[in-house]
């Protein structure tokens, strides 16, 4: 089957909580608009979701006045998001994915963004273009 192009939708954002929160949502109503089966949206938005709170949470505050970059495009074989923010590089798939019993066990609420991300997403790749950090996320339509 041929990879045809049936939506996109280019988002920019704050580099905030409350820009991420804003991204959540228009993610979810575009995806819904366009019929996606609601399995899809919610891997979707939740990965889409915890790479914005990574950039936000975990990048250099010196480029907090920079947006962040989300498109997303709707295809005959998934659904795509490009997430793009400036800052220093930082490969999220270098990191070691948690022991997930032993984070349950530790009681902790945070650390399972890239965890999420490497598990609901069918692909996942990181690319360094200027000095933008680019995270691409692919679900296939198989939900």
């Amino acid at each position: 089957m041929s990879d045809t192009l049936i939506h996109e939708r280019y988002i920019k954002i704050e580099r905030t909580l409350e820009g991420v929160e804003d991204a959540k949502q228009m993610v979810q109503n575009f995806l819904t608009e366009n019929n996606i089966n609601e399995d899809l949206i919610s891997h979707f938005e939740l990965s889409v979701y915890e790479a914005a709170v990574n950039v936000v949470e975990h990048g250099d505050r010196e480029f907090n006045n920079h947006p962040i970059h989300i498109h997303i495009k709707i295809t005959s074989v998934g659904i795509t998001a490009k997430i793009s923010s400036i800052g220093e590089k930082f490969d999220p798939l270098k990191k070691k994915l948690p022991d997930i019993v032993n984070h349950y066990k530790s009681g902790s609420s945070h650390g399972l963004g890239i965890y999420f991300i490497r598990t609901l997403m069918d692909k996942v790749n990181y690319s360094r273009e200027g000095d933008m950090n680019v995270l691409t996320l692919t679900k296939n339509n198989n939900v």
